[in-house]
C-alpha cells in the first residue's frame, strides 16, 4: 500500500460556523459535507472539520503546518478579513518564513515558505525531507568534502553540543538560544517547546552522545554527533553548525 494524500482532522463546535470561517476568512474552498462532518481544501492541503456530535471529543487543540510558495500577501489578505493572528510573518533560523493563526475553536494553523534570505536558509529542507540527512551521510561515507572523523572533538564543541541537548531535555529555551547568532535566537519559546515535547521524554530516559566527525559548509564549522537513546528507540543524527563560537543551527534527525 502507498498512501497518496492525508487530511488533518480538527474538532469544532459547529461545522457550519467552521466552514464559513475557513472559506470566507482563510480562503479555503468547501470540498464535501456529510452530516456533522465536512472537508475544506486550499491547494493540495486538506482539513476535515468534525462536529462534536460525531466523536464527542474536546473541541480545538489541533495543529497543522501548511507549506506554501509565499505567505506575506496571504497574511495581509486574511488579516484584513479578521483572522485571529498569533504571530506575524518573520524569518526563522530553521530556514522558513511563517506565521500562525488560530480558528474560532482554538485550532492552530501555521503557514510557511522557505526564506529568501540565504543567511537564514542554511538547512531549510531538513524540515520537510530526508534530503539533507542523505547528503550528510553520503558525505561521511564517500568523502565528497573534507571531513575530520578521527580522534576526539574539540572540548568547546563537545560542551556546546551537550549543553544544547540538555536544554532540550529540560525544556530550557533561554539556555538553548543563549549562544546563538541573531537568527538562531529568534526561535520563540513556543517553537522550542514543540521540539522539547517531542525529544524531551526520550532524552530523560537516558542517552549517549558519540562524536562522528566534522566538516565545513558555507563558512560554518559543522560537527556531527550520534545520539543513542536508552529507551531502545532509533538513534538520531545531530548536526551543530557554528561560526566564531556562535550557534548558527542545531538539528536532530
Amino acid at each position: 500500500m502507498k498512501p497518496h494524500s492525508a487530511a488533518t482532522v480538527f474538532q469544532v463546535a459547529s461545522v457550519d460556523a467552521a466552514v464559513r470561517y475557513y472559506t470566507e476568512v482563510l480562503g479555503f474552498s468547501e470540498d464535501f459535507r456529510f452530516g456533522d462532518y465536512a472537508g475544506v481544501k486550499f491547494g493540495d492541503a486538506y482539513i476535515h472539520l468534525c462536529g462534536h456530535s460525531v466523536h464527542q471529543r474536546p473541541v480545538g487543540g489541533g495543529t497543522i503546518y501548511l507549506f506554501c510558495d509565499e505567505v506575506d500577501t496571504y497574511f495581509a489578505a486574511i488579516n484584513r478579513k479578521g483572522a485571529v493572528v498569533k504571530s506575524a510573518p518573520r524569518d526563522y533560523p530553521y530556514g522558513m518564513r511563517d506565521f500562525m493563526t488560530v480558528d474560532p475553536d482554538g485550532n492552530h494553523l501555521s503557514f510557511g515558505c522557505e526564506t529568501k534570505n540565504p543567511a537564514s536558509n542554511r538547512f531549510p529542507q531538513i524540515m520537510k525531507t530526508e534530503l539533507l540527512k542523505t547528503l550528510i551521510i553520503g558525505t561521511l561515507l564517500c568523502g565528497l568534502v573534507p571531513i575530520h572523523a578521527a580522534g576526539e572533538p574539540a572540548k568547546a564543541d563537545a560542551e556546546l553540543c551537550a549543553r544544547l541537548i540538555k536544554a532540550i531535555e529540560v525544556a530550557d529555551h533561554a539556555t538553548f538560544v543563549a549562544d546563538g547568532e541573531s537568527g538562531f535566537r529568534k526561535m520563540t519559546p513556543e517553537q522550542f517547546a514543540t521540539v522539547a515535547a517531542q525529544l524531551g521524554p526520550r532524552l530523560k530516559a537516558g542517552y549517549e552522545i558519540a562524536y562522528l566527525g566534522e566538516l565545513r559548509q558555507r563558512g560554518y564549522h559543522v560537527t556531527l554527533w550520534k545520539l543513542s537513546f536508552k529507551d531502545g528507540t532509533d538513534d538520531a543524527l545531530a548536526s551543530l553548525s557554528t561560526k566564531d563560537g556562535k550557534v548558527g543551527g542545531f538539528f536532530i534527525r
